[in-house]
């Protein structure tokens, strides 16, 4: 059986002392913990060199960024880095659109292409978006995310038309709403799910990124805040936000 461990601290000696645990608890139940598969990422570091840490006498890699549960995490907190590797899983579920279309013969019915590309590509974009997606939820930056882009080239190649032809048209054209939509409520939903969590840690963390929102603009906090702006009653929408109230994403209404 494989286990996936992801240890954070703040000072260098605490994370040694976690790893030092770790490595004691592991022996005691023996377990094996996979060192070559362990790494190490030091956040928001203005060290020229990293400390250097050990898990039962081996040095473990320092990295730039690490994948856990499927997203990736960087160094500088790049959420951009997150939202291209999904690209990836992406474009193959575009690869088998074409293929199932061409198979079945279905590449001259746009209507059948465009459900294929909701069954099988939407999905795949959305892994962590509420996670990633926060910075591109918010008025004007719906064509700005990379996944967008090869969103509408895929719509335009259903559809026929050129690549000038206006992203809005081809989205109005299809029925289909933009990423950005669907990476919204699916922060919404996330949000909703803190609130309605039983853990303390994870209301506290949830508080101190409430909080950061007012001095950090770049947090994912500010960013899920500044989305509430095109919403109808969005005043009231970032007051149930800042007082830690739920929201119920049907009732989100776009201008």
């Amino acid at each position: 059986m494989q286990m996936i461990w992801a240890i954070t601290a703040n000072e260098p000696g605490q994370l040694q002392m976690m790893l030092d645990r770790l490595n004691a608890s592991a022996l005691r139940k023996g377990l094996i913990v996979n060192t070559s598969k362990s790494e190490v990422v030091h956040f928001n570091s203005r060290r020229t060199r990293a400390p250097v840490f050990a898990l039962g006498g081996l040095q473990l890699a320092n990295k730039y960024s690490f994948k856990y549960l499927g997203m990736i995490f960087t160094k500088t907190h790049n959420m951009a880095a997150a939202a291209e590797h999904m690209l990836t899983p992406f474009m193959a579920g575009c690869r088998r659109i074409r293929q199932f279309a061409s198979e079945e013969r279905l590449t001259d019915r746009p209507h059948s292409m465009l459900w294929l590309a909701k069954g099988y590509a939407l999905p795949a974009r959305m892994y962590a978006s509420q996670i990633w997606g926060t910075r591109y939820m918010k008025q004007g930056a719906e064509m700005d995310c990379l996944l967008q882009t090869v969103h509408m080239c895929l719509l335009k190649c259903i559809l026929g038309v050129k690549r000038t032809t206006p992203n809005w048209s081809v989205l109005r054209e299809c029925g289909q709403e933009p990423l950005q939509l669907y990476w919204f409520r699916a922060a919404v939903r996330f949000y909703n799910a803190l609130l309605c969590s039983n853990s303390s840690t994870l209301a506290k963390v949830f508080k101190a990124g409430i909080a950061m929102s007012t001095i950090n603009k770049t947090c994912l906090s500010s960013d899920f805040l500044d989305a509430l702006h095109g919403l109808e009653r969005s005043g009231d929408f970032q007051h149930r936000v800042k007082h830690s109230k739920r929201s119920h994403s049907q009732n989100l209404l776009f201008m």
